[in-house]
């Protein structure tokens, strides 16, 4: 089903999903913008199961080679004690183009109070320029990232179940994560559960656990820069278990020589090989 966004629209676009659907929902801003904002498409859950042949089942997508900057961002929200599915059935090898089961070219936002699984054997769980997560209870299996942010991933709130990804939570090269408040159980983790490869700028009273990897060399959290605020609430680890091959995963942390403690002004050395 494609849904177009024309000249003729000149308020945000809402769509209700519910009941069973085959195929995906490509919402689509055909206008050339060169200023502005564009429009925000708001696709609100309540109930429903999309069923895809391909690796999107939502997706929002602007004009080739056109800059996002220009257009609007996708909005998806979970209606209060719904269970809404999303299953994409094409199965490819991992790519960094790879879209999302939810998938949007610009930034993604997903709130709400209800439930929302997504499995994707050919691409990320969920995909954005950034995303911004609040509330909303998720089940996730992905071939390629749980969640994957290319500039930014912030989580407010959360509750994942990520059963196979390659990052369960992952950035681009330049990408941070931000979490608060947020309960995650990972298994089946090909990389780490969480690499923000710029930096996690904020990890706030969290709890993680039951991680797996499955390969070594990895870690539950990975940053090429210091964890700023790590201290200022208690966030609970799980212990990062042994790889297939027999082999005892990097460990907790990653490449980070030291992690700011806001709360005494101290810094903490970084913990390797701990199973908290």
């Amino acid at each position: 089903v494609e849904l177009d966004i024309t000249s003729e629209n000149t308020t945000d676009p809402e769509y209700i999903l519910e009941g069973t659907l085959y195929g995906s929902v490509l919402i689509k801003d055909t206008v050339t913008r060169t200023s502005g904002s564009g429009l925000s498409p708001r696709v609100r859950m309540n109930g429903v199961t999309i069923i895809s042949s391909t690796n999107k089942g939502i997706s929002f997508e602007i004009p080739s080679g056109a800059t996002n900057d220009f257009y609007g961002d996708l909005y998806i929200m979970v209606n209060k004690d719904t269970i809404n599915n999303i299953i994409c059935n094409q199965v490819k090898d991992k790519e960094d183009a790879d879209p999302g089961a939810i998938f949007s070219e610009h930034k993604l936002y997903i709130k709400g109070v209800g439930y929302l699984n997504c499995i994707n054997k050919g691409g990320h769980g969920l995909r954005g320029t950034s995303i911004e997560w609040c509330g909303v209870k998720s089940y996730i299996e992905a071939s390629h990232d749980g969640v994957h942010g290319s500039s930014e991933v912030t989580i407010i709130d959360g509750s994942f179940y990520i059963n196979k990804a390659n990052d369960a939570i992952g950035t681009g090269t330049d990408g941070i994560i931000n979490l608060w408040h947020i309960n995650i159980s990972a298994y089946n983790i090909i990389q780490n559960i969480f690499d923000g490869k710029g930096g996690i700028k904020r990890f706030l009273r969290n709890e993680i656990i039951n991680t797996t990897n499955t390969t070594s060399n990895t870690a539950i959290i990975y940053s090429q820069t210091p964890v700023d605020v790590f201290n200022n609430y208690s966030s609970y680890f799980g212990k990062s278990n042994n790889a297939t091959d027999g082999t005892e995963s990097t460990g907790i942390i990653k490449y980070i020589a030291t992690l700011s403690d806001n709360s005494s002004g101290s810094e903490m050395t970084a913990l390797y090989n701990n199973d908290r």
